[in-house]
């Protein structure tokens, strides 16, 4: 039977955003006619071992261009930045934005905090996190970003707190927070990060494969009905698997998916189904998995795997991370199922082959508790990640056409660079911070960078990840 504090179950399967404040502008006209779009805005990070808990203070994001600037959001919402490690959330959704080009995003942010937890779940460690410039950050996308009329721009913002924590060279236990922040537009057939919503089902087509999900609220001025389609999803609730003739119109359900922007019909429309408290939005998802039930009725835990499935319908056995309200240690069995779904952090999926022993993995499923037989965690979804990275610091001290000599304190590295290298110069200012994606052309001889990568072959260490740290703010 599994040992497991009572006032913090619940938590192991609630992800909430504490929240004050709302959206930006937040119109609710009919906006294809008044030469304006609609903006949203996805969080997620890249997972780091360093921290239990990373909360974020976010009190603002903007849209910048030559002409001035829009608000996305404003307000202020605190959230763990590693409750995202498996998949993207939709932070904010702001209708009636002009049209027009922008060429930067800024975040405002009002604290980050570093916590770390021991086997019982108490916090045993906390950091504030020092922030340049009272926590201004932009971003420089790799190109302009475009609202167009009756059209919704999508972001996805990617804060990699591994790559973005920084302890103060100096010993003196001060951590930095340097921006290393993935932006990405995503498109109508895009592959990006698995997104997680909640509401009611209605408008269930069984034939078409499709449905409604109402009351899916994303801030406190737009809450509506996102379309749905189920044709290739697994759906389960608490008994195991389902269908979509299962599915009733009210039914709590959560849906993880891919969020997409839809390219016809207006942004708002008039409900035609549920009831008129609800107006729809023009984005849609390609549902993976949906899970029937009331919230509580599945778990989402983090943790790894300690054997490995045998084949596609067969049980592993997986360590529970400290913080879920377990205890330290606690193993369970993870039982794979029909219809069980596994995907990469980065969106492709994968098979139960995936599953080594010491991956990890986030896991929705039902816990199966009992006295008489071994406790078991029936998996819903599964989400790896399959390419962890180490780190290299050091100086460059010769650059070539497909690679850099890196001077380090452990001796020279070869280090192989590439065209699909992602480079970022991170530039921190007296009012501010600048992150820019750049390319391997942009690395000069001398710069101090960090690589984050795996070893080669051919022993250099290939670098996915290169950061230039350009320090222009005072002492």
């Amino acid at each position: 039977m599994f040992l497991f504090k009572k006032s913090t179950l619940l938590a192991i399967a609630l992800f909430t955003l504490a929240a004050c404040g709302g959206g930006g502008s937040g119109g609710v006209d009919t906006l294809s006619a008044r030469n304006t779009g609609s903006v949203g805005i996805l969080l997620t990070d890249g997972p780091t071992a360093e921290f239990d808990i990373i909360n974020i203070t976010l009190r603002e994001i903007r849209l910048l261009s030559d002409n001035g600037s829009v608000t996305i959001f404003s307000g202020s919402k605190t959230f763990d930045l590693l409750q995202m490690r498996s998949h993207s959330e939709l932070f904010a959704l702001t209708t009636d934005v002009a049209s027009g080009k922008f060429e930067k995003i800024r975040l405002m942010v009002d604290k980050i905090e570093l916590i770390k937890l021991d086997a019982d779940g108490d916090v045993v460690e906390s950091h504030d996190v020092k922030l340049s410039g009272n926590g201004k950050i932009d971003l420089n996308p790799r190109g302009p970003l475009y609202i167009t009329a009756g059209e919704t721009l999508l972001i996805q913002i990617d804060i990699d707190a591994e790559k973005s924590l920084k302890i103060h060279e100096s010993g003196n236990g001060i951590w930095h927070f340097r921006p290393v922040i993935f932006v990405d537009v995503i498109g109508e057939r895009q592959d990006n990060r698995l997104v997680r919503l909640s509401g009611e089902a209605a408008a269930i087509d069984p034939a078409a494969g499709t449905l409604e999900l109402c009351g899916t609220r994303v801030n406190s001025d737009w809450e509506g009905c996102i379309d749905i389609d189920a044709a290739q999803s697994s759906i389960f609730d608490t008994g195991g698997a389902l269908i979509l003739d299962n599915i009733a119109k009210g039914d709590a359900l959560t849906v993880i998916g891919f969020l997409r922007p839809m390219t016809a019909g207006s942004l708002l429309r008039e409900r035609h189904e549920h009831d008129d408290d609800y107006q729809h939005h023009d984005l849609s998802m390609e549902a993976v998995v949906i899970e029937v039930g009331a919230p509580g009725s599945f778990v989402s835990l983090n943790g790894s795997a300690r054997s490995a499935p045998a084949d596609a319908m067969a049980a592993f056995d997986y360590e529970i991370d400290l913080g879920q309200g377990f205890v330290a240690g606690q193993h369970i069995d993870v039982q794979l199922l029909q219809g069980t779904r596994i995907f990469s952090r980065e969106g492709q999926e994968l098979d139960f082959s995936a599953v080594e022993v010491d991956t990890r993995a986030t896991i929705d499923g039902v816990l199966m508790l009992s006295n008489t037989a071994p406790d078991a965690l029936n998996a819903a979804l599964l989400v790896l990640d399959v390419a962890p990275t180490s780190q290299l610091t050091g100086e460059i001290g010769s650059l070539q056409a497909a690679a850099l000599t890196l001077l380090t304190a452990g001796g020279d590295r070869c280090v192989a660079v590439d065209d699909v290298s992602d480079v970022f110069q991170v530039t921190l200012l007296d009012d501010g911070s600048l992150t820019t994606r750049i390319t391997v052309a942009g690395l000069e001889i001398g710069h101090n960078i960090d690589v984050f990568g795996a070893e080669g072959a051919g022993g250099c260490f290939d670098a996915q990840t290169i950061i230039v740290t350009v320090d222009h703010s005072g002492p």
